[in-house]
Parts: structure tokens; sequence; C-alpha cells
């Protein structure tokens, strides 16, 4: 599996979701504030998981994180 980063913020409560569900899963990834990075992608809103091959908005990410959980 590839590395999994977590583009989110502080205060981001869709965040927040994101990264307790993958804590409480025991799925291991990793966490930026960089923004101004995902502007330069092209995104606007927070979270964005990057799972090495794509760039899931919450709704997206939630289902891969149940995908992951599945195995």
């Amino acid at each position: 599996m590839n590395k999994l980063l977590l583009y989110g913020s502080e205060g981001c409560p869709r965040c927040a979701v994101l990264r307790k569900k993958m804590e409480m899963s025991g799925i291991e990834f990793e966490e930026t504030h960089d923004i101004d990075k995902l502007m330069e992608l092209g995104f606007q809103q927070l979270p964005i998981l990057s799972t090495g091959e794509a760039y899931l908005p919450f709704k997206e990410a939630l289902e891969y994180i149940r995908h992951l959980e599945a195995k």
C-alpha cells in the first residue's frame, strides 16, 4: 500500500473525522497542513487524502478508508 497523506487543518471537522477513523483503524498516514500545495493541485476544499495514486475528497476518502478496514 502506498503511503497515505492527509491534507487538512486543525480546525476542520471533516479532517478530524478522517484522522480519527484512520487512527482507530490502525491505518498509517501522515498529515500536512500545506494548503498552498493543495491550491497548486486545484483543490479548494479540505480534507483531501492522497493515496499516492489519487487525491480523494472527503466522501471518496471515507469510502477508501472503509475499503481498507474491510481487508
